[in-house]
């Protein structure tokens, strides 16, 4: 890169960011901490979701090899998976509950970006931490919110997400991030975290969600010990986020998507 396209990057993210809020709002979910936690009960669709997950990682983890970069890693969505009509994926991710809470945060229309399904092992682990198990910024966006639901009960030992509260770190850091530049630099604990302010570890049993904005907030995976960590994980940035396309969701998909959410909620209205 030269340095005049860098200057011009740098100059357009400063102008990008100086239209969006520092802070989020008093009525966002995620304010002041940028993180918000729930359980997988509180949205419709969560068993269908599950099932069909669950049936994913016992058909296919054991012939899976670790993603490239992180041999602690299993990857095991297809795209089939998640477009196929009958597929419970983007009928959980898209209802009309997690929008809203999406939108509260996001200071423009989100588009779903990635969807994901992770199986973190320990087996590797006795070298120490690599990668995103190491505190960092993810370079996707200027905002993003990015879910993470545990398919499987996870302890200190199993390598929780970890976030690093955005109150204790002026979210004025993230202004002057060149677009295209992926400032995802790994940090070590000891150059962010005091005694007095420490990254929140999110213990949890299976059905634990975790919403958090990753390009707002320092987090990681912790170095899991024993054991495996099976999480689905989704994302939602802007229409032209820094890195990679957003999906692409057929109108037709996207209006079976919404039928279904109508007939649920008025079975249970009915009932």
């Amino acid at each position: 890169m030269t340095i005049k396209s860098f200057v011009t990057n740098k100059l357009h993210s400063i102008e990008r960011f100086a239209t969006l809020p520092l802070v989020a709002q008093p009525k966002n979910l995620l304010y002041p901490n940028g993180y918000h936690t729930s359980r997988l009960e509180e949205f419709w669709g969560g068993e269908a979701l599950l099932a069909f997950l669950d049936n994913v990682v016992a058909t296919r983890f054991e012939g899976s090899q670790p993603l490239p970069g992180y041999p602690f890693r299993r990857s095991l969505l297809t795209d089939q998976d998640i477009f196929d009509p009958a597929s419970p994926i983007l009928q959980f991710c898209l209802q009309e509950a997690i929008l809203k809470l999406v939108k509260s945060h996001l200071p423009f229309e989100p588009f779903l970006r990635s969807v994901e399904l992770w199986v973190d092992t320990a087996e590797v682990s006795q070298n120490g931490p690599i990668e995103t198990q190491y505190y960092h910024l993810d370079g996707d966006d200027s905002y993003n919110l990015k879910c993470f639901l545990y398919l499987s009960d996870v302890t200190l030992e199993h390598g929780p997400f970890t976030f690093f509260p955005v109150h204790y770190k002026s979210a004025t850091s993230l202004i002057g991030r060149p677009r295209g530049i992926n400032n995802t630099s790994r940090i070590k604990d000891n150059s962010l975290e005091s005694p007095e302010k420490k990254g929140v570890h999110f213990v949890g049993t299976r059905g634990s969600l975790i919403f958090a904005d990753t390009c707002w907030g320092y987090h990681k995976g912790l170095l899991p010990r024993v054991g495996r960590r099976i999480l689905f994980t989704f994302q939602f940035t802007s229409k032209n986020p820094y890195w990679g396309p957003v999906m692409v969701i057929p109108d037709q998909l996207r209006d079976s998507v919404k039928q279904k959410e109508m007939k649920q909620i008025l079975t249970k209205k009915n009932k």
